[in-house]
């Protein structure tokens, strides 16, 4: 509903935290796969966790693709950001 995006450039990164969703319609579809799910994750954690300021808040039905929704956004956004 909002351009998170544009809302970013315009205010800073350090001026607000976004909360970012996932689509809950294909996170509950049945033919959705666990590779779509990957992608899901990885373009919000992409597009909207830079610099920080971003809260995902995104909830698959409980089982497989929920479990590879947690996982993916935990080692990805470690893997991406950690500082070594």
């Amino acid at each position: 509903m909002n351009d998170h995006v544009a809302l970013r450039k315009l205010l800073g990164d350090d001026k607000l935290a976004f909360s970012i969703g996932l689509d809950a319609d294909k996170l509950s579809n049945p033919n959705t796969t666990e590779d779509d799910v990957i992608r899901m994750v990885r373009t919000a954690i992409d597009t909207h966790g830079e610099n920080g300021g971003m809260v995902l808040l995104a909830f698959a039905p409980p089982g497989p693709l929920n479990d590879v929704l947690v996982r993916e956004a935990f080692e990805y956004s470690r893997q991406k950001y950690a500082k070594n």
